[in-house]
């Protein structure tokens, strides 16, 4: 069951008699039935946040951790796995991705994790003429979204293109550890145009 922390109470609260006797009613039924199943549960908050502001029943929260939790990192913190996203996607579909855009989203933030990711790349999929796919103007638009972008000081307004393009550009330099061959093969372009890039925006 994905997104439990979005449960209103009365659901939680049916959920937590099921965990307990593991018996449920069908609607328009009026006889119990008794199953013997395992649930797992997904949430994209702390729950333990959740049940300190009170939009969380407690006791369901207990009964939850009674069971095996799993912490999974944001995709910008496990970059292995948007490489292993990207190659299944591509088995998947027949088709193949350039190493290089690999390594472009490999620089991203990617703020709306695997969703944003594989949604993206059924878009591009989409619209592609072929089966190799590479870089577009889909992918420009990932610069905007990207949520280190978002959380740089003055990024509360709308800015350029240009703007957002140089602020990318210096964070996958610093990322690089100031490698400018490094950053430019990452961002598909030349070390002439990262170093133009950088002079573009005072």
């Amino acid at each position: 069951m994905d997104e439990i922390d979005s449960l209103p109470f009365e659901v939680q609260t049916k959920l937590l008699t099921f965990l307990d006797n593991k018996k449920f009613r069908r609607v328009g039924e009026v006889k119990e039935q008794e199953v013997n199943t395992r649930l797992i549960f997904a949430s994209g908050r702390c729950l333990e946040t959740l049940v300190q502001q009170g939009q969380f029943r407690k006791d369901f929260y207990y009964r939850l951790m009674s069971g095996h939790s799993l912490e999974l990192k944001a995709l910008r913190n496990d970059v292995k796995r948007i490489r292993d996203a990207c190659q299944q996607f591509a088995l998947n579909h027949g088709i193949s991705f350039s190493l290089s855009l690999i390594e472009f989203y490999e620089s991203l933030a990617w703020p709306g994790n695997l969703r944003q990711l594989l949604g993206h790349l059924e878009k591009k999929k989409i619209l592609s003429k072929g089966t190799k796919i590479d870089f577009d103007t889909l992918d420009e638009e990932l610069l905007l979204q990207s949520s280190d972008l978002m959380s740089l000081p003055g990024h509360e307004e709308i800015v350029s293109m240009k703007q957002c393009k140089v602020d990318h550009v210096k964070r996958v330099l610093n990322h690089c550890d100031g490698n400018i061959s490094l950053a430019a093969r990452k961002l598909l372009l030349t070390e002439k145009t990262v170093r133009s890039i950088l002079h573009e925006v005072n």
